[in-house]
């Protein structure tokens, strides 16, 4: 069994400590921290199906993209 905690948009955003809007520019960004499938996939195959995100790895990935120079945010 997994561990691993599952957040729709809205709260990821909130952990994060940015907007809904954001969290969606920089998940459709070709320079977006995050790649669909690990950090972030759809609830179910339906395509209006809502996202829903890996939260730990998620908070990981935007962590070290604010480090690094040129990153996201």
């Amino acid at each position: 069994m997994s561990d691993t905690t599952w957040l729709l948009t809205g709260p990821m955003a909130n952990e994060l400590g940015i907007s809904v809007r954001t969290i969606h520019h920089w998940r459709a960004s070709e320079q977006s921290p995050w790649q669909e499938g690990r950090h972030y996939q759809r609830r179910t195959p339906a395509e209006k199906s809502p996202w829903i995100w890996d939260r730990d790895l998620t908070i990981k990935a935007w962590q070290e993209a604010r480090k690094s120079v040129g990153g996201a945010a």
